[in-house]
């Protein structure tokens, strides 16, 4: 894989996370650096994992404390272990940012199951984030680059 191994390290973890999820019968969906990485096929800076939720935030923070994570006393639905967060966003936040419903594309890969977002979905993600002043000034470079890297692989 594309992979550095720093991000290596964090797709791992988040292929264990999702594991116990799929024995839980719950098929979470990626977003963010990772899932849009996973679709571009391209490594950069990958900070956290975030997955989005549509049921109970319970089931997923009880399997990440069960793998040593611990809840962020700032933040949460961030948890922290290994040197690694995992954050978690009502997938309707989203859907509400974008201004549509998600497009879905589920993936088997690793022996797991995942949904990831569709590659128009993560464009409007990064652009419509810039919308917030907060996100512009903190991640306005990542995301800029982000959406060239989007466009890029649209013009394939």
């Amino acid at each position: 894989m594309f992979l550095t191994n720093e991000n290596r390290k964090i797709y791992n973890i988040f292929c264990k996370v999702v594991l116990d999820l799929n024995k839980q019968n719950i098929t979470p969906t990626i977003y963010g650096s990772l899932g849009l990485f996973l679709i571009i096929g391209e490594d950069g800076k990958i900070d956290d994992i975030d997955l989005l939720i549509i049921d109970s935030f319970d089931i997923y923070k009880t399997i990440a404390i069960k793998q040593g994570f611990s809840i962020d006393p700032d933040h949460p639905r961030e948890l922290i272990g290994n040197s690694t967060y995992i954050s978690f966003l009502d997938e309707k936040d989203i859907e509400i940012l974008i201004n549509k419903k998600l497009n879905k594309n589920l993936f088997s890969v690793d022996r797991i199951r995942f949904y990831n977002l569709d590659i128009m979905d993560y464009l409007a993600i990064y652009t419509n984030g810039l919308d917030n002043i907060h996100r512009k000034r903190k991640k306005e470079k990542d995301d800029l680059h982000k959406i060239e890297l989007i466009k890029n692989y649209l013009n394939k």
